[in-house]
């Protein structure tokens, strides 16, 4: 499989393939035990879009008049979507309710990373997640497990393993990095907006340049 030569996805679609992204890197016995609890962790309220409860209403009258705008232009966007849309979203919505914090947290770095990454290290993202939905699924569970091991593994010992993953072995060195990265290293704290523009932060050189890093800022 080619690598594109361009990162980059329309907003909405960016949104909806993190979201997707982020969920299939979840621990496999995560499902299974939401199962066992009855699909419904105690403490998460069922709700649909549009649907009134207290805690709604109370935050409703705490915005101020152009975050209810907001949220009225977003309620507007829900309702032109096809109904198997909103099943779909639906479902991604109730699947990450179920997860675990801890693994929320997780996601939510990768989510970071992804953010935060330059239009090539995208790409090479992009290009496994591309891989990932072509696996059958007993592959993709296999992987799953895998990933867990490899998060609480020592760096030497999980890099030697992952070259057992034929995508991974394949890969350049620099996209192996990338890989690495995205799955397994912690977010870069960014910079506050009043410091960003200090002489002591200005934006690091890009991939490949003197000096460069893999860190970049965000866009």
């Amino acid at each position: 499989m080619s690598l594109t030569a361009s990162g980059g996805m329309p907003g909405r679609t960016l949104g909806a393939a993190l979201v997707v992204l982020v969920l299939c890197l979840a621990s496999p016995c995560v499902a299974a035990d939401a199962q066992n609890r009855g699909g419904n962790p105690e403490g998460i309220q069922k709700t649909r879009p549009g649907e009134i409860t207290p805690d709604r209403l109370e935050r409703w009258r705490q915005m101020t008049p152009e975050e209810r705008e907001r949220v009225r232009e977003r309620y507007r966007r829900w309702k032109e979507l096809p109904p198997e849309q909103q099943e779909r979203i639906l479902e991604r919505r109730r699947r990450w309710r179920e997860l675990p914090e801890s693994e929320r947290n997780y996601l939510r770095e990768r989510r970071e990373i992804y953010r935060n990454a330059w239009p090539e290290e995208k790409a090479v993202i992009n290009k496994f997640f591309r891989r990932w939905r072509e696996l059958p699924p007993e592959r993709r569970q296999a992987l799953k497990r895998k990933f867990v091991e490899w998060r609480v593994m020592p760096a030497a010992e999980r890099d030697e393993q992952m070259m057992n993953w034929p995508f991974y072995r394949n890969l350049p060195p620099d996209d192996q990095r990338v890989i690495r990265r995205f799955l397994f290293s912690e977010p870069v704290p960014q910079p506050s907006p009043d410091r960003r523009n200090s002489p002591g932060n200005a934006p690091p050189a890009g991939p490949g340049s003197p000096g460069g890093t893999t860190r970049p800022p965000r866009e």
